[in-house]
């Protein structure tokens, strides 16, 4: 019997990539409530999108041969943007080597340094706030409302930079710094997104604001390693242990250009949009506030970061924060061939996706999945198919470790220290930003001074 082929939705290419684009998690909550757990989306400029939210498919979409189930075909869109060599596009023996080299020196990246790094970028962050330079107060009058996820980008870049390219404020950094920046607020905009390479729209084409931004960045990059050079030594950071590779195994300059931009664009954009939903959830839900503040203050007044990241409690709540606003909402691989998988016919080249956002929103995995509940991480512990915040199998994110070690210290420095309340003004729901989903309005919050944190200063 041939299999069919999987059911989706029948508006317009246009139409879907608009919904794709301007409202993720609505277009799959409304396929899901009509096809299932199996389902197309057809877009503009793309492959046919198949999306999964069954975790035994996508347990079997993780072990699947990765020859026939191109990952990094299937994230060719941000090729453009990171480059050929990058991690995030490479396939095969490529990827498995690109891993092996790239993964120890990842997980190895936070230490005590990178810990002060944390805090201090943290303090600062506050400081700005209690001086009125980010939502401050008005002489006499309500704190004003402002945007959490424009600070903690910044936090976040800060952190990452220091731990890729090490200790330093040197006017190349400084460049750099804003090249990366200009090439993020590149991918927020969904024409460049969507297709990178259009024709000229206008007097600005995307695609050559792109060119003009990766030319600054080539050039930025190869002054820093030739600095290194000259120096006679590879520095400190995570790029200095890639320069410090045998020969055997050392990069291309090309290749160090595009996993040290790769590393800092998805090093940074993920974690700082996690960080502001774990603030609004947390905030949203007095009791868990409440329950992570007791754990947090029972710590003492200074409590160090292994003290910190150990609290179960806080785990809890970073982790559903994670499962219930997935920073990325899916996963994909690109068919090598014609395939029947998960009981419907695909033709090659279709892009087969683990859907984090559905997964992670079924009720029969997460009872009440709409509401913002930690202790559902104490009482059980959910297989890799069931939670996958940061991917799976053999592509799952590398950072991962990073990622949670900076979302529990800045979470809890700023927990201890500031009440924070939702200024929307219109209700909470998930907005994309390039690849990730942050939340609407920016997060759009006031801050206050913690009357106990008063109490004790």
């Amino acid at each position: 019997m041939t299999a069919p082929p999987a059911p989706g939705p029948t508006q317009s290419r246009i139409e879907q990539s608009h919904a794709w684009l301007t409202r993720p998690w609505e277009l799959m909550r409304e396929c899901a409530a009509e096809f299932g757990d199996v389902f197309v989306l057809r877009m503009e400029g793309w492959q046919p999108f198949a999306l999964f939210s069954r975790p035994d498919v996508i347990r079997d979409i993780f072990a699947a041969d990765p020859a026939l189930f191109l990952a990094g075909e299937g994230n060719a869109i941000m090729r453009p943007f990171l480059g050929e060599h990058s991690l995030f596009v490479l396939d095969g023996e490529a990827h498995r080597r690109e891993r092996k080299r790239l993964h120890p020196l990842v997980r190895d990246t936070w230490s005590p340094e990178l810990a002060a790094t944390i805090a201090s970028a943290t303090a600062a962050m506050a400081a700005s706030w209690l001086q009125g330079q980010a939502s401050g107060r008005r002489p006499e009058g309500p704190p004003v409302a402002f945007r959490l996820q424009e600070p903690l980008l910044e936090l976040s870049l800060t952190v990452i930079f220091q731990a890729i390219l090490g200790e330093g404020a040197d006017p190349m950094r400084v460049a750099l710094r804003a090249a990366i920046t200009d090439l993020l607020k590149l991918t927020h905009t969904s024409a460049a997104l969507h297709r990178p390479t259009p024709p000229a729209l206008g007097r600005w084409d995307p695609g050559l604001e792109l060119a003009r931004i990766r030319a600054r960045i080539d050039a930025l990059f190869a002054v820093e390693l030739r600095r290194r050079r000259e120096l006679g030594a590879p520095g400190d950071g995570l790029l200095g242990q890639l320069m410090a590779a045998p020969a055997d195994d050392a990069l291309s300059d090309e290749e160090l250009r595009d996993e040290v931009v790769t590393l800092i664009v998805a090093g940074h954009e993920t974690t700082a949009t996690a960080m502001a939903w774990s603030l609004i959830r947390v905030h949203d839900s007095p009791l868990v506030a409440e329950r992570l503040r007791a754990e947090l203050d029972a710590l003492g007044a200074d409590p160090g970061p292994d003290a910190i990241v150990a609290c179960p409690y806080l785990h809890a709540v970073v982790l559903e924060t994670l499962r219930m606003s997935p920073v990325i909402p899916s996963v994909s691989r690109s068919l090598a061939e014609p395939m029947v998988f998960g009981g419907f016919a695909f033709d090659a080249g279709v892009r087969i996706s683990p859907c984090i956002y559905l997964t992670h929103h079924r009720e029969d995995l997460y009872p009440e999945p709409d509401v913002f509940r930690p202790e559902r991480f104490l009482e059980r512990r959910f297989s890799p198919w069931e939670f996958l915040p940061f991917g799976g199998g053999a592509r799952r994110c590398i950072g991962m470790g990073l990622a949670l070690y900076e979302m529990k210290l800045v979470l809890a420095t700023l927990m201890r220290e500031f009440d924070f309340r939702c200024a929307h003004r219109a209700p909470l729901r998930g907005v994309r930003r390039s690849v990730t989903v942050g939340p609407s309005e920016g997060g759009r919050v006031t801050v206050a001074r913690r009357q106990s944190a008063q109490d004790q200063s």
